[in-house]
C-alpha cells in the first residue's frame, strides 16, 4: 500500500502488508507495520520507526 502525507503534520501507519510511506511537508511521524516497509521523510522533522520485517 502506498501512503502519502500532505503539507501539514501527520502521523502515518502502515499495516500488515508491504508499504510505502512518504512523508511531505511538515514534521511527520512515520510507521510501518509488519512486511517490508519503505518510510521515506519530507520537508520537515521526520520520525520514523519500524516494526516486524525489513525497512529500507
Amino acid at each position: 500500500m502506498e501512503i502519502n502525507g500532505t503539507n501539514s503534520s501527520e502521523t502515518l501507519n502502515g499495516g500488515v502488508e508491504n508499504d510505502s510511506i512518504q512523508g511531505f511537508d511538515g514534521n511527520d511521524s512515520l510507521f510501518g507495520g509488519a512486511g517490508d516497509d519503505c518510510l521515506v521523510g519530507g520537508i520537515g522533522d521526520e520520525y520514523g520507526r519500524g516494526s516486524v520485517g525489513e525497512r529500507v
